[in-house]
């Protein structure tokens, strides 16, 4: 299980808010941008905005958990095309298991 530090992980969201992701302590988090070009940008903000849809949530309360889940899957991922998949599992899953504990 990986501990989260305090050092944030700047992005911006798709409504243009300012949001953070933590990344987890492993060394290579630390130094690692947690969108590799404008391209996987864009491509994670359409999923982020695809789920918000599907699952009926605003995407200012799901870009923080997406980011989150984002950066600490993306530590162990040799293959990244799959990650905006994975993410917006995690994401549901844990959205899911939030309103079960309510």
């Amino acid at each position: 299980m990986q501990a989260f530090s305090d050092q944030p992980v700047a992005a911006a969201s798709p409504a243009g808010l300012h949001t953070t992701a933590h990344v987890a302590s492993d060394s290579r988090a630390h130094h690692a941008p947690l969108y590799q070009d404008d391209n996987d940008r864009s491509r994670h903000l359409h999923n982020m905005a695809r789920l918000a849809e599907e699952i009926a949530y605003p995407v200012q309360l799901i870009a923080p958990l997406y980011e989150q889940m984002l950066a600490r899957l993306k530590v162990h991922a040799t293959v990244h095309d799959f990650l905006p998949i994975l993410v917006a599992k995690n994401v549901r899953h844990a959205l899911k298991d939030s309103v079960k504990q309510h």
